[in-house]
């Protein structure tokens, strides 16, 4: 400034200036050793809290503190070596203690000859910046946190800890809504437990108002409170904090309960930290709120989990009895049918080898009846053996099993003239001789419904459907009605007469039992004289059975 060549009247100005100038302005004598300050304007010594006589002829690191953080200020030494402007942001201390934020750019002066005699610094107040921005990075650590807690308890800690870790309150109390009442769930630091304590809705306290209002309720300094409540101050013996704040926790316009600070000092409760604290008060509510409707949902699941395994438990034992009941009657009954078939061939051995027609279709209806309930017979059997035989899981190759079968029924019927078709087909995990008898029951039906055709077809392929096999027989046979579909898997239902062709209806009835311990299903598809499609599903990773 000494080598200006301004008029007076403009280093007056200039001086003004400065001294107006709400950012803080410092000049440091750069030919001395260290730096020493020279000038400070009015707003440095506001914004550090030094004035001028104290501050004059020492350097600037003295408002540095403790700060741990040295990467700033090697910028500014560099720049001071290189003699060139920088900016930096520093945390710096006032003589109480008080931290701040100040943006500083530094500039070189120099003179005539280009040489650096001063380096001037110009600095802004940037702590409500700073802290709003750290109070924001703060905020969404905790609703991170909050978001994985799965316990009240837990999620209340968390906000109590986070509002004195970050506030500076003594005390933090979190009151919840149960029923008419508001309780206390949780005490942390040095708060006054006499004050707030267990209450009622309709009491007139700060809590209870906080909830009817929905807004926050601020006791900046001492007497606030008592003045605003003074029956509280009577309630409560005259305990009081020197500043307290009361925010309201609610869940889509539902009270779930206050939060409560406490200070021991007067608090001025800063626009950014109220809104810091409501916001971790919302968050808390929020939480709180998940919390209690995960445990709503998880109580109903493991009720209806229950009460499903209940049901499964009585459908397996009257499953079990009926089996059992089934087992036992079909048993019980081969006897007296193979005594009707026994005794009638030695009727009818025992009577004249010419019999009227009449005499003769009788004997012929007996014995046909006889031979078909003992076919109903032996298929209740294997129904009942095939839902009692415990369920051996191996790795199956379909193929291998279809070609067994497939060789069987071409030695049982030469005369057929039958076009197969068989692709490759899946290993699977399943109970061997218990999917042997799905298979045979698919192409016996296939083989049995084809023949009125002079050259039957029959096509035997697997699908890939992502978690299970499907794996289908086609034949070109009589088909059948689709509406009439779900009854072709139920025991003893035909959707042809028995005259046309013969069977006990029991297989593919076996067949769907067998698939659904399996945890498969059946399949069935046709259309009437056009031919049918019949298969089952099987998951790649076997169930285990209950």
């Amino acid at each position: 400034m000494a080598h200006s060549t301004l008029p007076a009247v403009d280093l007056h100005l200039l001086s003004q200036a400065l001294n107006a100038s709400v950012n803080g302005a410092v000049i440091a004598d750069a030919q001395q050793p260290d730096l020493p300050i020279i000038y400070v304007n009015p707003a440095f010594e506001q914004l550090s809290g030094y004035p001028a006589s104290e501050i004059i002829g020492r350097n600037c690191r003295l408002l540095q503190g403790q700060d741990p953080n040295p990467v700033p200020r090697a910028a500014i030494r560099a720049a001071i070596r290189e003699g060139r402007s920088t900016t930096t942001l520093l945390r710096n201390y006032r003589p109480d203690g008080t931290l701040f934020y100040n943006e500083l750019t530094i500039s070189p002066i120099r003179d005539a000859a280009g040489t650096v005699t001063h380096f001037f610094g110009f600095q802004m107040d940037v702590t409500v910046r700073e802290k709003t921005s750290a109070l924001m990075i703060r905020l969404q650590a905790v609703t991170a946190q909050l978001a994985a807690v799965r316990s009240e308890q837990a999620a209340i800690d968390i906000i109590l800890g986070e509002v004195l870790d970050t506030i500076g309150a003594v005390g933090g109390t979190v009151l919840l809504v149960q029923d008419t009442d508001l309780l206390v769930a949780a005490r942390r630091g040095h708060s006054d437990a006499s004050l707030w304590q267990d209450g009622r809705l309709g009491d007139a306290t700060p809590a209870a108002d906080v909830l009817h209002s929905g807004q926050p309720l601020f006791f900046r300094d001492s007497g606030q409170l008592a003045a605003a409540y003074p029956t509280l101050e009577a309630h409560t013996g005259g305990v009081a904090a020197v500043a307290s704040a009361v925010f309201p926790m609610e869940e889509s316009g539902f009270p779930l309960g206050v939060l409560v600070l406490d200070f021991h000092e007067p608090h001025e409760f800063a626009p950014d930290e109220s809104f810091f604290l409501l916001t971790l008060a919302s968050q808390c509510a929020l939480a709180l709120s998940r919390i209690r409707l995960a445990a709503i949902v998880e109580q109903q699941v493991k009720d209806r989990t229950a009460e499903l395994q209940a049901q499964r438990e009585l459908l397996q034992a009257s499953n079990e009895a009926l089996e059992a009941f089934t087992y036992s009657v079909s048993h019980d009954l081969r006897t007296p049918v193979r005594h009707i078939i026994s005794f009638g061939d030695l009727l009818r051995r025992s009577l004249p080898e010419s019999l009227d027609e009449k005499s003769e279709r009788y004997f012929g209806i007996v014995k046909a009846a006889a031979n078909h309930l003992e076919t109903m017979i032996d298929g209740m059997l294997n129904v009942s053996r095939a839902s009692r035989q415990p369920l051996k899981a191996e790795p199956v190759k379909l193929g291998r099993v279809f070609q067994a079968v497939h060789q069987k029924v071409k030695v049982a019927q030469p005369q057929r003239q039958i076009d197969w078709q068989i692709s490759d087909l899946p290993t699977v995990m399943g109970d061997t001789e218990l999917l042997r008898r799905v298979i045979t029951a698919l192409v016996d039906n296939a083989v049995k419904y084809t023949r009125a055709r002079d050259r039957a077809l029959i096509k035997v392929w697997a699908e890939d459907r992502g978690q299970s096999w499907a794996v289908l027989v086609r034949d070109n046979g009589v088909g059948f009605n689709p509406q009439y579909g779900d009854k072709l898997f139920t025991m003893f239902q035909r959707l042809h007469r028995l005259e046309e062709y013969e069977g006990a209806a029991v297989s593919l009835a076996n067949a769907r039992r067998i698939m659904t311990r399996h945890g498969g299903t059946m399949l069935a598809e046709g259309q009437p004289g056009v031919g049918a499609t019949f298969g089952f599903t099987l998951p790649k990773v076997l169930i285990a059975e209950p």
